[in-house]
């Protein structure tokens, strides 16, 4: 007993203190990572598993792979799909969406090229007179022609003169594209056209294609006029191409038997041809 209080005195440790202090708690915790990902078991959502974790890449996989929650958002092996508005089976290439599953009104197919027409895509036939491009290949009616015994009556655009005596269709042609909005136009002569005071000065009519079923000519984009009487303009008619290089096609009008020279003799014998320049609109 003597000796232990001269221990205490003196400060020194007695006996069974060594082994308390081998289980002392430092209070240092290391974090637990079973799967060895670097991720903590607290912030990973599988410890086990260590392709999950977060900043991981997601994947079509049923799994939330980077742990935020959501499953297989922006997965990097997502498909492509294509809205299908018209639901003919093919989607328009302008409107994509990524997704692991098919979204609704999305198909896998692209190349629609009218979304909102289901008689027009890839699969489709051509429609031969309906002015489209019903199977989507860049070309209207290809492959349409004309052939054996067809009735006028079944054109698909019929051009009527307005007046008794204009003689429309004694010439015509295709002009080219003269008003610039990416459709061929339509030249009609009409020799026996009248003025206001019934004078047949002779003429022509402008049409701006797309042109289909029946027109009354005296609704045509431009009527061109003849400029004397009895010169017939119209009787002939032509395109001139672009003449002028002004990126227009230009036109020409025929007037055999207009008398431009009044001290000749046989002046209706002369006639003119008209060359109109540049763009031509309504």
């Amino acid at each position: 007993m003597r000796v232990l209080a001269i221990l205490a005195l003196l400060g020194l440790p007695g006996c069974g203190s060594e082994k308390e202090d081998s289980q002392a708690d430092t209070g240092d915790t290391v974090p637990v990572d079973a799967d060895g990902d670097g991720y903590a078991q607290a912030d990973d959502c599988d410890d086990g598993d260590p392709a999950q974790h977060p900043g991981a890449d997601e994947y079509c996989n049923a799994e939330d792979d980077d742990c935020d929650g959501a499953v297989d958002e922006e997965a990097q092996d997502a498909s492509s799909w294509y809205a299908d508005a018209d639901g003919d089976g093919w989607g328009d290439g302008a409107e994509l969406a990524a997704a692991c599953e098919q979204p609704t009104g999305y198909v896998e197919t692209e190349g629609d090229c009218d979304d909102s027409d289901p008689g027009m895509n890839p699969a489709a036939e051509e429609r031969c007179g309906d002015l489209t491009d019903d199977d989507c290949d860049g070309v209207v009616d290809e492959g349409c022609f004309i052939t054996g015994d067809v009735s006028l009556a079944d054109a698909g655009a019929r051009l009527l003169g307005p007046d008794g005596g204009d003689g429309a269709g004694m010439d015509l042609d295709g002009i080219g594209d003269v008003n610039g909005d990416g459709f061929a136009d339509l030249l009609v002569g009409a020799p026996g056209m009248s003025d206001e005071e019934g004078y047949g000065i002779g003429g022509a009519y402008i049409v701006h294609g797309p042109v289909s079923g029946d027109l009354d000519l005296s609704f045509s984009n431009v009527r061109l006029l003849g400029e004397g009487h009895g010169g017939r303009a119209g009787t002939s008619v032509a395109s001139a191409g672009d003449t002028d290089g002004d990126g227009y096609d230009d036109i020409l009008v025929g007037a055999p038997e207009y008398c431009w020279c009044l001290d000749c003799p046989d002046c209706d014998e002369y006639g003119i041809a008209y060359l109109l320049l540049a763009s031509v609109s309504s």
